[in-house]
C-alpha cells in the first residue's frame, strides 16, 4: 500500500485557496487538488507492505508531538506543480525529522532537502496565456494564513483515473486515533 504522513490545514485556509482557483478558472490545463486532499506531507513514504502497517502506527504513535504553528509563505510553482509554500519553522523541522527517522526503515529514500508546501494544482504545459495568469498570481497574490496543527495523519493513497484518494489510518496527537 503506499503511505504517507501530513498535516491537515485549516478551514481558513481551504477558503482562501478556493479564491485562488476561482481567480484562475481561466487556467483550464490547471487540474486543482481537491479541498479535501490539500495537506502538507511530513514524509511520503511510497510503498509499504500490508504486514509492516502495524509497525508504522507503533512508531508513529512515538513520534512525541504537542502540536505546531503553521504559516503560509508564497505561491510558486515547480515543473508541472503550483503550490503554496509554508514557513519552516523550528517546530515543523523538529517534527518532521522525527517522523522521517521513525518511519526511514520503511520509506523510500529522497535526497532531497525537506521544503513544506501545500501542492495546490498540477498541470502539463501551460498556454502562453495560461502561463501569464499564473506567473502573475506567483507574483502578485498573497495568502497569508497562519493556523495550529494538534496532530498528524498517516493516510493510504490510492491512485485512480479521477485522481488520488487518501484514506485515513491513523492520527496522533491531540486527536490520537488508531484503526
Amino acid at each position: 500500500m503506499r503511505l504517507f504522513v501530513a498535516l491537515d490545514i485549516s478551514e481558513e485556509l481551504k477558503k482562501e485557496l478556493a479564491l485562488l482557483e476561482e481567480s484562475l478558472s481561466g487556467c483550464h490545463s490547471l487540474r486543482f487538488v481537491k479541498p479535501e486532499n490539500i495537506h502538507l506531507t511530513l514524509k511520503f513514504l511510497g510503498e509499504v507492505r500490508d504486514e509492516k502497517l502495524g509497525k508504522v502506527k507503533e512508531v508513529l504513535s512515538g513520534v512525541r508531538f504537542g502540536g505546531v504553528k503553521l504559516s503560509t509563505t508564497r505561491i510558486g510553482t515547480f515543473p508541472g506543480v503550483l503550490w503554496l509554500g509554508v514557513k519552516l519553522g523550528s517546530d515543523l523541522a523538529q517534527l518532521q525529522q522525527k517522523v522521517q527517522r521513525g518511519v526511514l526503515q520503511f520509506a523510500m529514500r529522497d535526497p532531497r532537502p525537506y521544503k513544506p508546501h501545500l501542492t495546490v494544482a498540477r498541470f502539463q504545459s501551460l498556454s502562453p496565456q495560461e502561463r501569464e495568469s499564473v506567473d502573475s498570481a506567483v507574483r502578485e497574490r498573497r495568502i497569508e494564513v497562519s493556523w495550529k496543527a494538534d496532530s498528524f495523519t498517516l493516510y493510504r493513497s490510492k491512485l485512480t483515473p479521477q485522481g488520488p484518494v487518501y484514506e485515513e489510518l491513523a492520527v496522533f496527537g491531540a486527536r490520537q486515533q488508531l484503526s
